[in-house]
């Protein structure tokens, strides 16, 4: 979808819960959101340096495995742009769409290099990644360990994450 992607305060219900359970988190504002700068096009529009930096500012804090998580616009982030990064473990994307045209996000070109173990979450009847979506974005993928993790209803984003058996699946995939 268009609309701009939202600052990563709708991350801090999960972070909470995600560092109650030990687990170390990284959260960023992606260029033109929340408190990170907009820079010109096509800067703006380069997504990899940002989440490398990520990658990086968590193996520099200690981390011994590297989990990316995007909801929405950052899950279609993270899958259009996880090819070109190192020292990721696995990816989890709630949500995130096939294409996102204006923002220059293409999941559906990148997956198929994708060797990352993958984790799709969405919703049957999301607007934005429904379940035939989600399937195809899975197939897509090159990743031997993958997985769909569906769910009733319409709920998108990080809202996913919001529901208990949503949040087992997740932890049991990054721990």
């Amino acid at each position: 979808h268009d609309s701009p992607p939202a600052d990563l305060c709708g991350w801090l219900p999960t972070i909470a819960w995600l560092e109650s359970r030990v687990v170390a988190t990284v959260a960023l504002d992606f260029r033109g959101s929340g408190r990170s700068d907009s820079p010109g096009l096509p800067k703006y529009l380069r997504y990899a340096p940002d989440l490398q930096a990520e990658v990086d500012a968590a193996r520099d804090q200690g981390a011994s495995r590297v989990v990316l998580m995007g909801a929405s616009f950052g899950g279609a982030a993270v899958l259009a742009n996880g090819t070109q990064l190192h020292g990721v473990d696995a990816i989890v994307s709630l949500s995130g769409e096939q294409r996102i045209e204006a923002r220059r996000l293409d999941a559906m070109v990148a997956l198929p290099k994708l060797r990352t173990p993958l984790l799709v979450v969405a919703s049957r009847e999301d607007r934005y990644l429904d379940a035939a979506a989600a399937r195809q974005l899975l197939a897509r993928a090159g990743s031997k360990r993958k997985q769909l993790s569906l769910w009733p209803g319409a709920v998108h984003g990080w809202d996913l994450i919001e529901n208990a058996r949503v949040r087992a699946v997740v932890f049991r995939w990054i721990r």
